[in-house]
């Protein structure tokens, strides 16, 4: 018996969902969240990735609202006012933000 069911979409659909959703009451929009994805082949074979994102978001004291995972992408939904900064440490912890 499923209990409850999270979609994320872009903003751009909220629309069409709520049309989608109307048959049913018992439900809501929230859309003070956004998803940040990490992709990569191998990201859940290698256990550094996903300790490594985890610790970012620790030590930011950012709460995982929910986490997805695959062979290849980690995807995290967080409160949309942390995205930005979390973005940002992401791409210092990987070294994404180096000038070459």
């Amino acid at each position: 018996m499923v209990h409850g069911s999270s979609f994320v979409i872009s903003k751009f659909d909220i629309d069409l969902m709520e049309k989608l959703l109307n048959k049913n009451e018992n439900y809501a929009i929230n859309d003070n969240v956004a998803k940040i994805s990490i992709i990569g082949i191998g990201v859940m074979s290698n256990t550094e990735v996903m300790h490594r994102t985890l610790k970012v978001l620790s030590d930011k004291k950012i709460e995982i609202l929910a986490i997805t995972t695959s062979e290849i992408k980690i995807s995290i939904i967080v409160q949309k006012e942390y995205v930005v900064a979390l973005v940002k440490d992401l791409h210092t912890e990987y070294e994404l933000d180096m000038q070459h």
